[in-house]
């Protein structure tokens, strides 16, 4: 298995895995996106287990899991979507892309001069059926997410949220 960035070149071996207005978005008109995105995924090799299964759904590339990640100015992340294949759940896939992205978010942060290190959000915004949310939230919880809240009782929108401590790689290196 490796993670690999999903580029918008590359964006429609992925389409059946996003949200669709958030493929659309992400696909942006012509060269131009109107919100900035980041997106990976976790393909399988030809010889693990699962491959052929991710093979029929993505014809082209073996993908099991994708997650598509907005980032705030601030530095927070906003996962707004995130998808497994069925029959590939429960195999830390979708765990291997979330604890991937604040390395990537560090390495693109802008530090002031002599920061050595920062705290972000992991953000998520959901609406989901009861055992689809049960669900959800075992996953974030299992991924460090723990700060829960009803946003809108009526309509039964949730947020998540986890902490995230970034370490500025070159800061770290002269201070050890």
């Amino acid at each position: 298995m490796e993670i690999r960035p999903i580029y918008k070149k590359d964006l429609n071996n992925y389409k059946h895995m996003m949200i669709p207005y958030i493929y659309d978005e992400y696909k942006g008109n012509e060269d131009k996106t109107e919100l900035g995105f980041w997106g990976f995924a976790c393909v399988l090799s030809e010889d693990e287990d699962g491959c052929s299964q991710a093979l029929k759904e993505g014809k082209d590339i073996a993908a099991a899991s994708v997650l598509v990640i907005q980032p705030e100015g601030n530095g927070d992340l906003n996962i707004v979507s995130i998808y497994t294949l069925p029959e590939l759940r429960r195999r830390g896939y979708a765990s291997r892309l979330l604890q991937r992205v604040p390395a990537v978010a560090s390495a693109l942060f802008n530090w002031d001069e002599e920061e050595k290190e920062d705290t972000i959000l992991y953000k998520t915004l959901y609406r989901l059926p009861e055992d689809l949310r049960t669900a959800y939230e075992s996953f974030l919880i299992a991924n460090a997410f723990s700060d829960f809240a009803l946003v809108d009782e009526e309509k039964e929108v949730w947020s998540a949220s986890a902490m995230i401590k970034m370490l500025r790689e070159d800061k770290v290196r002269d201070h050890v």
